[in-house]
C-alpha cells in the first residue's frame, strides 16, 4: 500500500466517523409516587404514574431513575415498568440485600450496571427482582405476568407514547414514597431505506427490486415496517393489468436484516413496442426505517417482442377499373420494411375463372402511406373490358403482405374492391 492510499484511507475514514449519527440520550420526567401506609399491601399514588415520550428515533439503551426514593423496608416495594408496546420490566421485588431503611436514597437502574439492587443505598443497579418465597402481587389494572428484568426488552419497539410505572408496598403500616423518577433514552437516528432495480425483459415475467436499509455506523439493525406500492411513471408509462399486475404491502425488517426482495409480475401482451416504466414507490416505514425524500425507483421494461410489421389498408370502395388501367389501394406498415401486394379478379365466363394483377412492391418507413397501384395488362385487361360491357359486377381482392425490415415478422391484409368502367 503507497503512503498515498495510506493516507486517502485515514481520511475516509475520519470523515464516515465525523458523519455518522451518534446515540444521544434524553431525559423524561414523572412525577412523585406516593407509598401507602396501610394495614395491608397496597398501591402507589399515582397507579400507575405515567409518562408521555415523545420525539424519540430508535432505542438503543433505556435506564430508569427512582429519585428520593425512602422506606422503613423497602424490600417491600415492588416496581414494574411498562412500556408504550406493553412490554415489561420489574425494577424492584425484595430488592433490600442489606434489610434496612432508605432514607432518601436515589436508585438508577441499568443492564449494564455491576450488581442487583440495594435499595437502601444510592447507586447504579441491574433490575432485580429477588425470590424471597412469595409471588409478586399487583392490584389491577397493571397487564399480566410473567415479567422479565432486563430494560432490553424496550430497546426495539417504538418508544413514543405512555409509559407506566407500578409501585406496590406489600407490607403493613410501612409507608414511603418516591420523589420522582425519569427515563433516561438513548436513542440514533433510524435506519435510511433505499431502493435498487434494474431493467428487465418483458418476457422474463417480472421485476425485482431491492429494498435496503444502511445502518449508522457500528450500530445493529432492529426490527422496521416498510411499505410500497407500484404505479405507473416516465414518458411511456407501463399499463396496470395490461403490462404489469400491480402490487402493494408491506415488508416485514427482523433485526439485523439489511435487504428485502420484492418482485413485480411482468405481463407479457406479444405486442411490439416501447421500452415501459413501473414506479414503485415507499410510502411509509415504522421502526428502524426512515424514508428519503425521493423514496421511488423506475422499473424499465424493455420489450423482447419479435417485431411485427403489420399492414393498414384504405382507399375508394369503388374504383374505374379501366381509366386507371389497374386496381390502386394505399397501405402503410407500422414498423419500417416492405410491402407487397397482389391480387385478382374473378371475371364470369363460360366458366367461372379469375385474371391476376400484376404485383407490386414497396419499401416503406414506418406508417409511411403509398399508393400501390396493382395494373392489368393484355389479355387480363380484355378479359376485363368484356365483363364489364356485359354489365357484369366484378370485384378485386386486394392483399398486401407487410415484412420487417430484417425480414421477419410478416403479417397480411386483404380487402375487396368493387370495380366499374
Amino acid at each position: 500500500m503507497t503512503q498515498r492510499t495510506r493516507c486517502a484511507g485515514l481520511l475516509a475514514a475520519a470523515l464516515l466517523a465525523v458523519s455518522a449519527p451518534a446515540a444521544q440520550a434524553r431525559s423524561h420526567s414523572g412525577g412523585a409516587i406516593a407509598i401507602p401506609d396501610a394495614f395491608f399491601a397496597g398501591p402507589g399514588s399515582p397507579y400507575p404514574s405515567a409518562i408521555n415520550v415523545a420525539g424519540e428515533d430508535v432505542v438503543t439503551d433505556v435506564n430508569v431513575r427512582l429519585n428520593h426514593f425512602w422506606h422503613d423496608f423497602p424490600d417491600e416495594v415492588d416496581a414494574l415498568l411498562v412500556g408504550p408496546g406493553g412490554q415489561k420490566a420489574m425494577l424492584l421485588s425484595d430488592a433490600d440485600a442489606s434489610s434496612g431503611s432508605a432514607g432518601d436514597v436515589t436508585l438508577t437502574l441499568d443492564d449494564e450496571a455491576a450488581q442487583p439492587a440495594d435499595a437502601s443505598v444510592s447507586g447504579t443497579y441491574l433490575p432485580t427482582d429477588r425470590d424471597d418465597g412469595s409471588p409478586d402481587f399487583f392490584s389491577p389494572p397493571v397487564p399480566g405476568g410473567p415479567y422479565g428484568n432486563p430494560l432490553s426488552v424496550f430497546d426495539d419497539p417504538d418508544p413514543n407514547g405512555p409509559w407506566q410505572l407500578y409501585v406496590m408496598d406489600e407490607g403493613n403500616w410501612d409507608g414511603g414514597q418516591i420523589g420522582s423518577w425519569s427515563l433516561v433514552i438513548s436513542d440514533r437516528p433510524q435506519a435510511r431505506v433505499g431502493l435498487e432495480a434494474q431493467s428487465t425483459r418483458e418476457s422474463s415475467g417480472k421485476a425485482l427490486v431491492t429494498v435496503k436499509r444502511s445502518p449508522p455506523t457500528g450500530d445493529a439493525l432492529r426490527a422496521a415496517t416498510v411499505s410500497y406500492a407500484t404505479e405507473p411513471g416516465g414518458q411511456y408509462p407501463a399499463t396496470p393489468g395490461q403490462d404489469y399486475t400491480p402490487v402493494s404491502g408491506a415488508l416485514q425488517f427482523p433485526p439485523g436484516e439489511e435487504s428485502m426482495r420484492l418482485e413485480i409480475p411482468v405481463l407479457d401482451d406479444k405486442q411490439p413496442e416501447h421500452a415501459e416504466n413501473i414506479v414503485l414507490r415507499l410510502t411509509g416505514a415504522t421502526g428502524d426505517a426512515r424514508l428519503t425524500p425521493t423514496s421511488a425507483e423506475t422499473i424499465v421494461i424493455n420489450d423482447d417482442d419479435l417485431p411485427l410489421a403489420v399492414p393498414l389498408l384504405s382507399g375508394p370502395a369503388l374504383q374505374h377499373v379501366l381509366r386507371q388501367r389497374g386496381v390502386i389501394v394505399t397501405a402503410s406498415s407500422n414498423i419500417a420494411g416492405r410491402l407487397a401486394a397482389g391480387g385478382s379478379i374473378a371475371v364470369p365466363g363460360g366458366a367461372a375463372r379469375s385474371v391476376r394483377l400484376l404485383g407490386v412492391r414497396r419499401t416503406v418507413g414506418a406508417r409511411q402511406p403509398v399508393k400501390l397501384r396493382l395494373r392489368l395488362r393484355g389479355k387480363a385487361l380484355r378479359a376485363v373490358r368484356r365483363a364489364l360491357s356485359r354489365r357484369h359486377r366484378l370485384t378485386a381482392v386486394v392483399r398486401v403482405t407487410a415484412t420487417a425490415a430484417d425480414g421477419g415478422g410478416a403479417r397480411a391484409a386483404t380487402r375487396r374492391i368493387k370495380l366499374k368502367r
